[in-house]
């Protein structure tokens, strides 16, 4: 009896602690705000007052009845070919179905079902390297969860984990998101200021086995709308602008 008591203690204690990190399904995600669009942001560099251009990301959504699916393109300044991203997920649970990415360096494709992610990985001028991870819980694909900051309950003080999986050749499994703030702030454009939530995430994606580089990104969004407005963050001594730009 008591072996049993222990045990039940054990599943009791490890599902509360899966349920704080937020997986696809969780009924706090307000899928009210997707909906099918395009729009364009400019990529920049930046030192004290300078901004140097980069390069333009034009982003497709596609909310179709039981998919939504989310392409990128990213036109780099003075590159002959561009980047492009294309990343699928089910409504309304917004589950990962499949991500791509198409570059200069690499190409990856990632396909999931319920327990498994499956595709391949190539490094230009390497071998084909074969994916085949099996996953330990529900997550949602990394490429997905800068969108799905979109649709959280966004407030002042709201925190949140967020379960991602991402393949990497030197660090692939599931990983956390963290949204560590959310304040209210201001975006200042040609038309007059707008209401905006400035959302701060962190995550360690992108490094070897044994880097331990948090990446941290602030989000501007627009209260009203969530439309996304500016991406700021910094890189090996550098600091990067995104913000919203003319088709």
């Amino acid at each position: 009896m008591k072996k049993i008591f222990t045990l039940t203690l054990v599943f009791v204690t490890y599902s509360f602690i899966a349920q704080t990190k937020l997986q696809p399904g969780d009924k706090s995600i307000e899928t009210k705000w997707i909906k099918s669009e395009k729009y364009a942001m400019k990529w920049y560099s930046v030192k004290d007052t300078t901004k140097v251009e980069m390069a333009k990301i034009i982003t497709t959504i596609d909310a179709a009845k039981n998919k939504l699916a989310i392409v990128t393109d990213v036109e780099i300044k003075n590159a002959k070919a561009k980047w492009t991203d294309s990343t699928i997920v089910a409504k309304p649970t917004l589950v990962p179905l499949h991500h791509s990415s198409y570059n200069m360096q690499r190409d990856i494709v990632l396909n999931f079902d319920a327990k498994t992610v499956s595709g391949y990985h190539i490094a230009k001028g390497k071998e084909k390297d074969i994916i085949n991870e099996t996953l330990s819980n529900l997550c949602f694909d990394s490429s997905f969860y800068p969108y799905l900051l979109r649709l959280l309950p966004l407030k002042e003080g709201y925190t949140k984990e967020i379960a991602i999986f991402d393949y990497n050749p030197e660090k692939t499994g599931i990983f956390t998101a963290r949204v560590k703030s959310v304040k209210s702030d201001i975006y200042k454009t040609k038309k007059g200021n707008l209401d905006v939530w400035a959302v701060i995430v962190d995550d360690e994606l992108g490094g070897s086995t044994t880097n331990t580089t948090t990446n941290t990104m602030t989000y501007y969004i627009g209260k009203t709308d969530r439309k996304l407005w500016k991406q700021e963050f910094s890189s090996r001594g550098q600091h990067f602008v995104v913000e919203a730009a003319e088709l």
